[in-house]
């Protein structure tokens, strides 16, 4: 099996990944300044796709070919191996397969600087196809997490005035697409920006928001944008701001707890403005509580006490030791069928078979393009109703469409 090393690129503390925390919750940039950066497997695996993606289009090699290579992501003396498989190589080469659709000059994983806005300003886009009067930004998003919209996306933004800020000479750019590609959700959606928004916005707010990060008393705005955060296990504002959207303002924890008994027997229905303020905080709520349990097993890893929890066996599964051969003699010598050792071969899912014979086959018909031979044999259901916030870029669903659709209580 080959290994290839790659070692992550350095980072700007006001880069476009980072953009939409540091311009909502400036007091952040200090704070973990200086803080140890603990990859996630997440981070390592994206790191491996972009690197992966930048090697098929620049040798003019399918995907596919690197099925088998371990991509060796580096970080200073430690390094972390990710196996590229179908389905990895499948979300790259769709990828690639969407910027290849577009014309153009590309810049594959190419460095952006916006100084002229933000101080020490840079990052690395996945892919930025230029022709005259327009720009098309593309960011590769390889994970299977929260799904992404380009619509005032911060990070596409400061990619998209990084390239007018270093090609407009050649372009003279009048408008911008910016757009993101998450293959292994099945999503992608663009966005158009003129020129002159694009620049305002740099004005008005990303500029602004740079400079509030160097106030000494910079202020902390916890929101979706702690995910990324190296403080968001341990934040006092994340944490303040968790307990108030459950229980409300309290000047402490302990008071907190002592007043929810009262707060229950007092309380009859939630009006919907009270429901709509709880609603909008589950999403933090839930990744706050998930980044807590995290930090805590790492304190504890490392022998540090977290109170008087501790490590503890999980559920087992037992499995097989013996190969096949042998447990099918010892199963037949007790009278037992052979057959009922296995369980029914089934069909594969649509989405595991794109991931072996590739989307192309599977894609449906458009204006200008023939549908794939295998796209029908494949009925695509509505998904699940799911409640979002109003500035999801998604329509809504009607009441009438609600109808028939039974969802069953959890309890």
């Amino acid at each position: 099996m080959k290994t290839i090393a790659v070692e992550e690129g350095a980072h700007s503390e006001l880069g476009p990944s980072s953009a939409d925390r540091w311009i909502n919750c400036p007091g952040s940039v200090a704070a973990t300044r200086g803080l140890p950066d603990r990859p996630t497997q997440y981070a390592i695996e994206g790191t491996a796709a972009h690197t992966v993606s930048e090697w098929v289009r620049e040798r003019g090699v399918p995907a596919a070919s690197f099925i088998g290579t371990t991509v060796r992501v580096t970080r200073g003396a430690s390094h972390h191996d990710v196996v590229v498989d179908r389905e990895f190589a499948a979300s790259v080469q769709e990828f690639c397969d969407k910027v290849g659709e577009f014309a153009g000059h590309e810049l594959v994983e190419g460095r952006v600087s916006y100084e002229a806005f933000v101080p020490g300003g840079f990052g690395t886009l996945d892919s930025a196809k230029l022709t005259f009067g327009l720009g098309r930004i593309t960011d590769f998003k390889h994970g299977t997490g929260v799904k992404k919209w380009a619509k005032m996306n911060p990070q596409l933004m400061t990619y998209a005035l990084g390239t007018l800020l270093e090609w407009d000479y050649l372009f003279g750019f009048k408008t911008f697409v910016l757009a993101i590609s998450q293959p292994r959700l099945g999503h992608y959606d663009e966005w158009e920006i003129s020129r002159e928004d694009l620049l305002k916005w740099a004005t008005e707010v990303l500029a602004p928001g740079a400079v509030r990060t160097r106030d000494i008393d910079a202020p902390f705005a916890p929101g979706e944008w702690c995910q990324f955060c190296k403080l968001k296990a341990t934040c006092r504002a994340r944490a303040q701001s968790v307990f108030e959207a459950v229980v409300g303002e309290f000047d402490s924890l302990d008071s907190a707890t002592e007043a929810v008994p009262a707060q229950v027997a007092r309380a009859t229905t939630l009006s919907n403005e009270e429901l709509a303020r709880l609603l909008g905080a589950v999403d933090q709520v839930k990744a706050w509580c998930k980044a807590v349990e995290t930090h805590a097993e790492s304190e504890l890893r490392a022998g540090r006490p977290v109170g008087d929890f501790k490590f503890v066996s999980g559920r087992s599964v037992r499995k097989w030791k013996a190969d096949a051969e042998t447990v099918e003699q010892l199963w037949a010598k007790q009278g037992l069928q052979i057959e009922e050792l296995y369980t029914e071969p089934e069909l594969i899912s649509p989405a595991q078979a794109e991931q072996i014979a590739g989307k192309k086959l599977f894609a449906p018909g458009t204006e200008r393009k023939e549908a794939g031979p295998l796209s029908g044999l494949v009925d695509k259901t509505k998904g699940k109703p799911t409640v979002v916030r109003g500035s999801d870029p998604r329509p809504a669903i009607s009441i009438a469409e609600l109808e028939g659709i039974i969802e069953l209580n959890d309890e």
